[in-house]
């Protein structure tokens, strides 16, 4: 994944279904490529390399039908046993993430949060010009000298 920075990954992230983030994150797609590693007699250095290829796929920074050529090359594998490794790859991983994005569950609408009643507020305030004092309770009315803290003097 070198070939992309630490932003762009992150932005990509992002903008994933949830279901391929929990492939992306998950202790059992790990287990998995370290399963078909060991199976194939790969180092461990080379197992990292299917790992990071498999993200790319998941990310989508790599087309799937090129994902066995490029675990050729990279791990400089001859066409055939790279075949054998990304054809269990996709039966193991990628089906399960294939089958959701080709189906994905119905999803119950959620309502949208109604808009906070200050920006409503702050929002008529300044289109208008001037407050609505429609809500407001009436002044109380004060006598011209009166002051009602003050006692009288007697």
């Amino acid at each position: 994944m070198s070939d992309y920075t630490h932003e762009q990954i992150q932005e990509r992230f992002k903008s994933l279904p949830a279901i391929v983030q929990d492939a992306v994150l998950s202790v059992d797609t790990a287990k998995i490529i370290k399963a078909i590693g060991d199976q194939h007699q790969l180092h461990i250095d080379e197992i990292g390399k299917v790992a990071d290829e498999t993200g790319l796929v998941l990310f989508g920074f790599t087309r799937p039908h090129l994902f066995a050529a490029r675990l050729a090359r990279t791990l400089n594998l001859d066409q055939t046993k790279a075949n054998d490794i990304a054809h269990e790859i996709d039966l193991k991983i990628f089906a399960q993430v294939r089958d959701y994005l080709k189906n994905p569950p119905l999803e119950t609408p959620v309502a949208k949060p109604g808009q906070n009643i200050f920006n409503q507020k702050m929002q008529s305030i300044f289109e208008t010009g001037e407050s609505d004092d429609v809500n407001l309770p009436p002044a109380p009315s004060r006598l011209a000298d009166a002051d009602p803290y003050r006692e009288s003097v007697e």
